[in-house]
């Protein structure tokens, strides 16, 4: 009994951060065999030490991987704090450390940095022995109020309905294991109130927070003592239950995104009543059962068009992010006018070196470690910006979906809601399109740092580190600065409505008939129309598609700004030798909050996204440089074009390039403002 005594000690020690291991072994019990009785007596894995060697190494690299890569590393705590905590990282690797302590460690500097794209993957060897072996609560749980409420459990060992509310875990409350395991949560700046639903159920991590963080703070327990109460007027009970393999663990029901589920499995819709559609979207991860989204979505929205839908109800509640290509065009079938998705998209660093020998990561390793320089702008306070069109997703404008939906929205929200899914959210509301429902959100609306993920693996303990590489700044006009996105209103289950199995968010959703908040007021884009106004006579050199020589011809030009101050239709008049006079020309509008450039002709809409090529207000054009694609003889074409206006001289140039080639001139015009 003593030597049992003694080992419980140590495994618990370890994972509080008491004291030394060695000073908790009897003389006659080295540390490997206490570690292999402590694995017998525990039913937990094998455990292996780090030496302090092996220890430094692998916390010199995480802080070095961080430190170079990290766009939002002081994004949202203070560099003291992040230096304190990397001390005391460094203090506790001086000692041989157990990779479960080490973890343990990691995760809770991780968590400091307040970003839920920064997380560490637990050793291969313990992820894989906890799939086969029991470490998880053998019951699924919701933490409402507070309070754990179960909502299914192991079949095969005393019940606990659905419902019915643990109070305790062996002998410690639930309140304070929520306090201290929510301490290794990853969440998104302050989004506090995001935590509780990460301890419940967790894609990223073994299936919950509370499960895979439980063993590394309180050791690996064979079973659990609970304390449970039926939500009947009866007393709390004592209930023993065994612990169960994730496998198994993964089995049991639960009404929301299962453990790694894929987009189009979890995407469902249905009419409430004859002018209400329920469309429900559970993940936007679509890499690892990829669907053509466009098309999918396509088929849903004509659908809920042919059955009358005059509304919508978007659940979103069980999302927490997912795909681009999932993401960006449903924004494209709920916008209410073409937009663009990101402001920008900033790198802390564009090289890493050899830190690239210790990263597995998705992609083309050379194209993601040494792209092209010149894809990049330096930042002055820091940081490099990738120059559009490179993502072209992200950056440049997007038009609406012939089959969008054009009725009412209304979004229901959780603080599930992170990543995609809060981008999503915000960029909706920010264009005053969509009604909010539920709960306050996890996630930042102006903007993850996610872009790649580096998985950056810590040699040693085997332990790996996900870095994100990018900060994605939402083309949004407000957000709140802290994360997450507040509701219109403001709606939390309670337990007598879950246990009753009513849906209080829905009801609620159904019921509000309010009007989406007001879109910011759009820059004023008159005084640009304006300067663009007149009569112009000049030039229009081109290259000869045939020849490639240059080519000049005398141009006219006469802008006209609409009747309703809101665009300026360009007419051109070309003189291309005797008798050969052409005409074209193109309708020129602004939205100059979404920074969008609109050339009309009737072939359709030309979109580029405005870059500012001075620090001038965009009341009055100094140069632009807009961005775009296009066409050149049947290949896709990265288009820049600046445009320039000086006193009363007009410059429009147009540069082309095919994909990983370089900008090449097109066509410039050069016109003189004609004195009436």
């Amino acid at each position: 009994m003593r030597k049992s005594t003694i080992v419980t000690t140590l495994v618990l020690a370890g994972c509080l951060g008491g004291p030394a291991i060695g000073a908790l072994l009897s003389p006659s019990l080295s540390l490997a065999q206490a570690e292999e009785t402590s694995a017998q007596l525990r039913g937990a894995p094998t455990l292996r030490t780090l030496t302090p060697t092996q220890a430094q190494e692998d916390v010199a690299l995480l802080r070095r991987s961080l430190e170079t890569i990290h766009p939002g590393l002081y994004r949202r705590t203070t560099k003291a704090k992040m230096d304190a905590a990397f001390t005391d990282l460094e203090r506790a690797a001086h000692d041989p450390i157990t990779e479960l302590e080490l973890y343990r460690r990691i995760s809770l500097l991780l968590a400091d940095i307040r970003c839920n794209h920064t997380k560490a993957e637990q050793a291969p060897a313990i992820e894989e022995w906890r799939r086969d072996n029991p470490s998880h609560l053998p019951f699924r749980f919701r933490l409402l109020e507070g309070r754990m409420i179960v909502e299914s459990s192991d079949p095969n060992q005393p019940a606990l309905p659905r419902g019915a509310e643990v109070l305790s875990i062996n002998g410690r409350s639930v309140s304070e294991l929520v306090q201290t395991l929510g301490a290794y949560v990853p969440i998104d700046g302050d989004t506090v109130w995001a935590r509780t639903d990460s301890l419940a159920n967790d894609g990223d991590l073994m299936g919950s927070d509370f499960d895979h963080f439980y063993p590394y703070v309180f050791g690996f327990t064979p079973a659990f003592d609970l304390v449970v109460s039926d939500g009947s007027a009866s007393a709390p009970r004592s209930v023993r239950m065994s612990a169960m393999p994730f496998k198994a663990w993964r089995t049991l029901a639960w009404d929301g995104d299962r453990y790694r589920s894929n987009f189009a499995d979890t995407t469902t819709w249905r009419m409430l009543d004859a002018d209400t559609a329920y469309l429900r979207i559970i993940t936007l991860v679509n890499y690892r059962k990829p669907v053509d989204a466009p098309a999918f979505y396509t088929r849903i929205f004509d659908e809920i068009r042919a059955a009358g839908a005059k509304r919508l109800i978007l659940d979103l509640r069980d999302n927490g992010g997912g795909s681009g290509d999932a993401t960006y065009p449903l924004m494209d079938f709920l916008s209410p006018k073409p937009f663009v998705w990101n402001k920008m998209i900033r790198f802390q660093t564009v090289r890493i070196g050899d830190l690239a020998d210790a990263i597995e990561t998705w992609g083309d390793r050379e194209e993601t470690f040494f792209p092209a320089l010149d894809r990049f702008t330096p930042v002055m306070s820091g940081g490099f910006d990738l120059t559009p069109p490179e993502s072209p997703d992200e950056l440049l404008p997007r038009a609406v979906a012939a089959s969008a939906f054009a009725g009412p929205v209304t979004i229901l929200t959780s603080p599930v809601n992170g990543s995609g899914s809060t981008m999503l959210i915000s960029k909706l509301r920010d264009l005053g399109r969509v009604r909010l429902v539920g709960g306050r959100s996890g996630g930042s609306g102006d903007g993850p740092t996610a872009g790649q993920i580096y998985n950056v693996k810590l040699p040693n303990s085997g332990i790996a580190v996900r870095v994100p590489n990018a900060f994605n700044a939402m083309q949004v006009g407000r957000f709140e600065p802290d994360g997450g996105v507040t509701p219109d209103v403001l709606v939390q289950q309670s337990v007598s409505d879950y246990r009753a199995g009513r849906d209080t968010v829905l009801d609620a959703a159904r019921a509000d008939r309010g009007a989406p908040l007001a879109p910011l007021a759009a820059p004023d884009s008159m005084p640009v129309l304006v300067s663009m106004s007149g009569n112009w006579r000049g030039v229009l050199e081109y290259s000869d598609y045939m020849s490639n020589e240059r080519v000049t011809l005398p141009t006219t030009l006469d802008a006209t700004l609409a009747a309703d101050d809101e665009s300026v239709r360009f007419a051109f008049t070309y003189d291309d030798g005797p008798g050969k006079t052409v005409r074209g020309g193109y309708t020129v509008s602004l939205d100059l909050a979404e920074e969008i450039f609109t050339k009309t002709d009737e072939n359709g809409a030309d979109r580029y996204r405005i870059l500012s090529g001075d620090a001038a207000a965009k009341d009055a054009i100094k140069s632009w440089t807009l961005w775009g694609t296009g066409e050149e003889n049947g290949a896709p074409v990265d288009v820049k074009e600046t445009l320039t206006i000086a006193s009363d001289e007009l410059t429009l140039l147009r540069e082309t390039r095919q994909k990983g080639g370089a900008f090449t001139f097109r066509n410039a015009y050069r016109l003189t403002r004609q004195k009436m």
